[in-house]
């Protein structure tokens, strides 16, 4: 069983291919949020008031390993765009 003869696959989608991969064997990649919404909020809530209103410089975050903390740090990071 190989690759069929017809099948046609553009350098996009090569491209897009290896970036899953890498992130996935890499552990780069941003990981998806499940039952952390409140933990997302939270945070979330804290970073913008210290972006808009210089309310603090300093967040500490606090949990068990596997908890997400991490993933939750790096999900708002990518997706709110903040500079950190």
């Amino acid at each position: 069983m190989g690759m069929p003869k017809n099948l046609k696959v553009d350098y996009n989608q090569v491209q897009n291919a290896k970036n899953i991969l890498m992130n996935k064997l890499t552990g780069r990649g941003i990981p998806d949020l499940i039952g952390l919404d409140k933990q997302y909020e939270t945070l979330y809530n804290v970073l913008d008031r210290t972006v808009e209103h210089g309310e603090s410089n300093s967040i500490l975050v606090l949990g068990p390993r596997g908890s997400g903390k991490t993933s939750v740090s790096y999900n708002i990071c990518a997706y709110e765009h903040f500079r950190y």
